[in-house]
């Protein structure tokens, strides 16, 4: 696999970490004990940057390797995630595309061989080869489908079975359930929704029941409450402690909102997500394809309100939606709306 400029930008803290002082309301619990000790690391390592007199820097060449060898072969460590086979593909090739990886024809090959056995007669996409059809793995399947963008990886999608599929998820009151007789989940709306979109389908039509089901089973609570005060990471939920993919699950939001500082996350991503390869959720952890998926992913999505950073500058913009590159994105629509009209025209 080719890969493109992966030159090493460097970045310059900016704000202070002194007198950093969690409020816990005098309470004592493992949660309060585990933030504080993600702090310490967090302030430990940003202090060091700033003794040494260095800057922040994206290991671009590192972390291509990383996604690059995944892509090839994975140890027997993985086989507990063989449910997991789009996810790993997906998560994966964005972080090699957003670096600026070029996929070369043997690996496009392969991933459309891989996902295609993934697909199920049902429509949708499942976990691994023969496995059910859930909407968690569709929504990773046609994200690593639109990345590799070539008609033939755009055409093994079954459209009109994927519609029948999702259709047959959604109750009368709205609510969606991730995979036949499975739990009733807002994940399953985003993920069928952002894989319905993507590929042109009927949006309205599908999910039309579904918003004021997603309005009452999420209480949406934006700035400071997902933001971590002192880290300048971001967090799942108030009161749970910073993690590195909430970069893109919560930066993404922000960034569709046009609202968020850029310099706190890139420096909560750089300094304290970055490993030598690949990314992890905090401090203490160990790096994974997920957590080096959405760091990167995180960064990438608050690009356009950073234009002048130098290491943004060296991701490729992402969809704030989908979350696979912009391009792919305009140019997978662009292939099955020319399809539509085709077909309205035989």
């Amino acid at each position: 696999m080719a890969t493109a400029n992966a030159a090493t930008s460097y970045y310059r803290l900016s704000g202070a970490v002194e007198d950093l002082e969690m409020v816990s309301d005098g309470m004592s619990t493992e949660t309060i004990i585990a933030q504080r000790e993600v702090e310490e690391r967090i302030e430990n390592i940003i202090l060091s940057i700033r003794y040494e007199k260095s800057n922040a820097s994206l290991t671009i060449d590192s972390h291509l390797q990383y996604a690059a060898r995944s892509l090839n072969k994975l140890s027997s460590a993985f086989e507990c995630l063989d449910a997991s086979r789009p996810w790993l593909i997906y998560w994966n090739l964005n972080t090699y595309v957003l670096l600026g990886g070029l996929i070369s024809e043997k690996l496009a090959n392969s991933v459309i061989e891989t996902l295609s056995l993934c697909q199920s007669e049902q429509g949708g996409f499942g976990g691994g080869i023969g496995q059910l059809p859930h909407t968690a793995p569709t929504y990773a399947a046609i994200n690593a489908l639109a990345i590799i963008g070539s008609e033939r990886a755009w055409g093994i999608i079954n459209r009109q079975k994927l519609t029948a599929w999702l259709s047959t998820l959604i109750e009368e009151d709205g609510s969606m359930r991730m995979h036949q007789d499975g739990e009733f989940d807002v994940r399953a709306v985003y993920c069928g929704a952002s894989a319905a979109h993507i590929c042109c389908l009927d949006v309205s039509s599908i999910f039309g029941r579904c918003a004021r089901w997603v309005a009452s089973a999420c209480h949406t609570q934006w700035s400071k409450s997902f933001k971590h005060s002192i880290i300048s990471g971001k967090k799942g939920r108030p009161n749970k402690l910073v993690d590195g993919c909430y970069s893109f699950w919560v930066g993404g939001c922000f960034g569709v909102l046009k609202a968020i500082n850029t310099d706190a996350l890139v420096s909560y991503v750089i300094c304290s997500c970055q490993c030598v390869y690949g990314f992890r959720d905090k401090p203490g952890k160990s790096h994974d394809h997920y957590h080096t998926c959405y760091c990167l992913s995180g960064l990438s999505s608050i690009k356009p309100f950073a234009p002048q950073n130098p290491i943004l500058g060296l991701i490729q913009p992402t969809h704030p939606i989908h979350n696979v590159p912009l391009s792919c994105v305009d140019r997978m629509q662009e292939f099955f709306r020319q399809d539509q009209e085709l077909r309205l025209n035989e």
